[in-house]
């Protein structure tokens, strides 16, 4: 079992799971602060982890996930299910009505319960879909539960919705999001709807009617691990590989192998895989282990992650006009905190592209260009009295070594309106 791990470990193919979850202590507590009030108030709590590519924010919906208490069920949703009521209680009751926990069912039983009393009829367990309509097989097939019941789901159940990749909520959803933030999923069910999404997330979702309000305690801003968790977390790895060795030694590689995710989780899953690669290249013999192997094969992997965030994007693939917007943008004085103001920098980039550069990248608008910044999060808007920003430190750094242009600041003193 211990060799399946590793090997699993070795191939990194799952960014967004955390094997050997650590830390993050108070972005968990201002989670279990949103349980509470739920069970206080009718509103469903909103809980917003935000923050950069990589940083995190899945894995942890995964560990909360994994350590639930038994009274704790989850439902991830995706931004269809938000654009009306029924196709968000359609979801709900589908994902829960035949799961094996009683809890689960319980809570798909008062969803139904309360979704008819609203005039939604919800496909009951074991309707035939084919030829019925939801109405009729409700009829047949759904309970009214009394208020008993009612009352037992209601005093010893709680919901909690996930959503990843939630900066990219719409106006489309604003009417079931204003729903869940004023009345909750009726009927005083306990419920949470955790988000998960790069840093604008909170301002994504407080542009929405309604939303503008929604308190800031909602947000939960995620950033870098410390050393010490990053060094937990390598310890777990090698404990429950089976991985054994002299003391001292081990405690030296967790510290080198831990300094080289440079406190940052996907960089932490990358010098995970590196090493658990490089035990299975010395037959698990900790003794035998190459450091600098280790560290060579982690920045190439966290490279390689760089690359595929704007591979996808068929200007900002293009690294060099990549690497001058962002300089540009950082090298700023005063600081940059208007979307318009990255639009210009993107301009003037452009009009500075040097002779022979691809034709797709002189003839896409800047606007196009600086939103796919941010969508991409290579760009992070500001936050509290900052200004936009290089999202990911050492993305920066490869950027910069990519052109070796650290030494030419002079040239960024763009002119910004």
């Amino acid at each position: 079992m211990t060799s399946e791990l590793l090997e699993s470990v070795s191939r990194g193919e799952d960014r967004d799971y955390a094997p050997f979850f650590a830390g993050r202590e108070s972005e968990i507590g201002k989670f279990e602060e949103a349980v509470d009030r739920s069970r206080v108030v009718r509103q469903t709590q909103f809980r917003i982890f935000q923050g950069a590519p990589g940083c995190g924010k899945t894995s942890l919906l995964e560990h909360l996930r994994a350590s639930a208490p038994g009274n704790r069920v989850f439902v991830a949703v995706d931004p269809d299910h938000l654009t009306s009521r029924q196709a968000l209680m359609e979801r709900i009751n589908a994902e829960l009505h035949d799961a094996p926990s009683s809890v689960a069912k319980g809570v798909a039983a008062f969803v139904r319960h309360t979704s008819r009393l609203a005039g939604i009829y919800l496909t009951a367990p074991g309707a035939k879909a084919a030829g019925e309509a939801a109405g009729s097989a409700i009829e047949r097939g759904g309970e009214m539960l009394d208020e008993r019941k009612r009352a037992s789901v209601r005093d010893q159940s709680e919901l909690v919705l996930l959503l990843d990749e939630a900066q990219c909520l719409d106006k489309s959803h604003e009417g079931v999001l204003r729903g869940l933030h004023t009345t909750g999923l009726g009927g005083g069910l306990h419920s949470v709807f955790a988000f998960a999404g790069l840093s604008h997330t909170g301002f994504t979702i407080r542009n929405l009617n309604g939303l503008s309000r929604l308190s800031r305690t909602a947000d939960v801003n995620m950033g870098l691990l410390s050393k010490e968790e990053c060094e937990d977390s390598t310890r777990q790895m090698l404990d429950r590989c089976g991985i054994v060795g002299d003391p001292v030694l081990r405690e030296d590689v967790v510290r080198q192998v831990a300094a080289m995710s440079q406190c940052w989780p996907q960089h932490l899953a990358c010098a995970h895989a590196a090493l658990a690669r490089e035990l299975q290249r010395v037959d698990r013999d900790m003794a035998r282990i190459d450091l600098e192997t280790v560290e060579r094969e982690t920045t190439a992997d966290r490279h390689r992650y760089y690359q595929t965030r704007i591979a996808d994007h068929p200007v900002l693939s293009y690294i060099p006009y990549t690497a001058r917007v962002v300089d540009a943008v950082q090298a700023s004085d005063p600081i940059l905190t208007l979307r318009t103001q990255i639009i210009q920098v993107c301009a003037s980039v452009l009009e500075q592209e040097p002779p022979g550069s691809p034709a797709l990248v002189i003839e896409t608008s800047p606007e196009d260009v600086a939103d796919a910044l941010i969508e991409k999060g290579v760009l992070s808007p500001p936050i509290d009295d900052g200004g936009y920003m290089a999202t990911i430190p050492s993305m920066k750094t490869w950027l910069d070594e990519h052109l070796a242009i650290r030494s030419h600041r002079g040239r960024a003193a763009l002119s910004i309106g």
